[in-house]
């Protein structure tokens, strides 16, 4: 069963989500303000903030004008995150890597070096920015 994120425009306004990234990324940006407060929450489950994150990636390749506002959201929750949230923050940092994120480079590595990257999740060695 996919998961289910309530639209603005109140609790009628469900997706449910069937391939996940693929699905957000086709219901265009009001879907961003739904899917921020879930990766920003952490007691939403990890595969719940997971989904959300790839919808968050798929909306800024989508709509190249809300690139930078997500990659600035994502690089905030990063730099205030914690090492036992290691392994969404690897997460966080494959997704700024894809969107090439260069202007957010000096936060993952302040990341990686503050140890909040899961190597198993993404090695520093493999960053490209």
């Amino acid at each position: 069963m996919g998961s289910q994120f309530v639209l603005p425009g109140g609790p009628r306004e469900r997706l449910a989500l069937r391939p996940p990234s693929r699905s957000l990324g086709q219901y265009g940006i009001e879907v961003e303000k739904a899917l921020s407060p879930e990766i920003e929450d952490r007691s939403r489950s990890k595969p719940r903030r997971k989904l959300a994150l790839s919808g968050l990636r798929s909306l800024a390749e989508r709509y190249p004008a809300r690139r930078l506002a997500i990659v600035n959201r994502l690089a905030v929750l990063l730099a205030a995150s914690t090492k036992e949230e290691a392994n969404f923050n690897g997460c966080i940092v494959f997704v700024l890597e894809r969107l090439e994120a260069v202007e957010v480079k000096e936060v993952i590595e302040a990341a990686f070096e503050q140890k909040k990257v899961d190597p198993h999740v993404f090695k520093q060695s493999s960053l490209e920015l």
